[in-house]
C-alpha cells in the first residue's frame, strides 16, 4: 500500500520529532507488562515526541482515553497492551470524529498481540518501540482497511484483525471466564477450554446461515472466522490462519465450517498447525474479498470481536471499511 507522507500532521524529521504530540496507553494488567518495561518504554519514547502516557483501570477505559486524545490534538496514539486493549483505543480515536484522527501504533504487552504482529512489530517490547521511534523519525505511515462489525440493532463496532460467531466465540467466552477465576491465557489452556466447548456443541444441528456479498448463501454452518489480514490468532507461536489470503488492503474473508465432528476437526486443527490450506468445501467454505458478510441464526449465538467476547445476537453484519486507520509503517 502507499505510504503517506505527513499523516501524522506536518513532517516529522530530524529535530521535528520532538514536536509530535503524542498519546501512550498503558493497560498495567496485560500479560507481559512490568512497571519496569513500561518505564523503559516511556522513557525512550519520550525522547522522539511529545509524550502523555495514560494506565486504563477497567475494560473500555482505553476507548475513552483514546477519544479523549484524539479530540484533544494527539497526532500519534500508542497502546501498550494485548489485542484488547488496540481494539478498544482504534474504536475510541476513529469514533471520536476528528478531522485528523491520530496515527496508531500497538506496542506488545498481551498473550497474542495478534494485530501488532499483523503490522510488523517485533513481539518484543523494546524491539518493538524502536520500531516505533524510527517510523516516527523517517516519517513512514500507510493506511489500512478495517471491518465494522453490527450485533442485531446495537451500535457497530471497528475490529481490526477478526471477528467470529458459533464456536470460535464460545471459545473466547470461555476463556474470559477462566481468566476472571485467576487462570492463565496459555496456548495449553486455550487447547483444553476449545476441546472443552467442542464437547459441549451440538455438533447435529448446525445454527448458521451465512449471505455472502457475492450472492452466495452457505448454510448449515457451525462457526463463522472473519478475517481482516492473516494471521487470525497464534498458539504460542505457531500463526492460525483459516482465511491465508485475507490481507488489510482487501474486503474481508471468512471461513464458515460445516462439519465438527471429531476426526474432521482434528483433521483441520493439523491442517492449519502445519501451515496448510483448508480444503473440502463440504465441510467448511472460504471466501476472500467480501465487502460484506452477515451471519444469521434463529437463535441467540456468542460473538468474538478482535479476541474479545461481545453479547450473543441473531444477525451479524460485517463490513469492509477501507483506509479506515492511519498506522505507522515498520516496512
Amino acid at each position: 500500500m502507499a505510504r503517506h507522507r505527513g499523516a501524522i500532521g506536518h513532517p516529522i524529521r530530524g529535530a521535528y520529532a520532538a514536536n509530535v504530540r503524542a498519546a501512550l496507553i498503558v493497560n498495567p494488567a496485560a500479560t507481559t507488562t512490568s512497571p519496569r518495561m513500561r518505564e523503559v518504554l516511556i522513557h525512550a519514547l519520550a525522547a522522539s515526541c511529545d509524550l502523555t502516557v495514560h494506565l486504563t483501570g477497567e475494560r473500555g477505559h482505553a476507548r475513552r482515553l483514546a477519544a479523549t486524545a484524539a479530540q484533544e490534538g494527539a497526532e500519534l496514539l500508542l497502546t501498550f497492551g494485548g489485542d484488547g486493549t488496540a481494539h478498544e483505543a482504534v474504536n475510541g480515536l476513529l469514533d471520536a470524529a476528528v478531522a485528523r484522527p491520530p496515527v496508531f501504533a500497538p506496542l506488545p504487552g498481551g498473550s497474542a498481540n495478534v494485530f501488532s504482529r499483523a503490522l510488523g512489530f517485533s513481539v518484543d517490547p523494546v524491539e518493538a518501540t524502536g520500531q516505533v521511534i524510527e517510523a516516527i523519525e523517517t516519517d513512514r505511515t500507510r493506511r489500512i482497511g478495517l471491518g465494522r462489525v453490527g450485533i442485531d440493532d446495537r451500535p457497530p463496532q471497528w475490529f481490526t484483525f477478526t471477528a467470529g460467531a458459533g464456536l470460535d466465540a464460545e471459545v473466547i467466552h470461555a476463556m474470559e471466564s477462566v481468566r476472571r477465576t485467576g487462570g492463565g491465557a496459555s496456548p495449553a489452556r486455550y487447547v483444553q477450554v476449545s476441546l472443552a466447548a467442542l464437547a459441549r456443541t451440538d455438533r447435529r444441528t448446525p445454527r448458521l446461515r451465512v449471505q455472502l456479498a457475492d450472492g452466495r448463501t452457505l448454510t448449515g454452518v457451525y462457526t463463522a472466522i472473519i478475517q481482516n489480514c492473516v494471521p487470525w490468532t497464534y498458539l504460542g507461536r505457531i500463526p492460525i490462519s483459516p482465511c491465508p489470503d485475507a490481507r488489510f488492503d482487501r474486503g474481508l474473508d471468512v471461513c464458515a465450517v460445516r462439519s465438527l465432528g471429531i476426526a474432521v476437526t482434528l483433521g483441520l486443527a493439523g491442517t492449519l498447525l502445519r501451515g496448510g490450506r483448508l480444503g473440502r468445501a463440504d465441510r467448511h467454505v472460504i471466501a476472500h474479498d467480501q465487502l460484506r458478510i452477515t451471519v444469521a441464526s434463529e437463535t441467540p449465538v456468542p460473538v468474538q470481536v478482535d479476541g474479545e467476547g461481545y453479547p450473543a445476537g441473531r444477525t451479524i453484519t460485517l463490513t469492509s471499511a477501507p483506509d479506515a486507520l492511519g498506522v505507522l509503517d515498520t516496512r
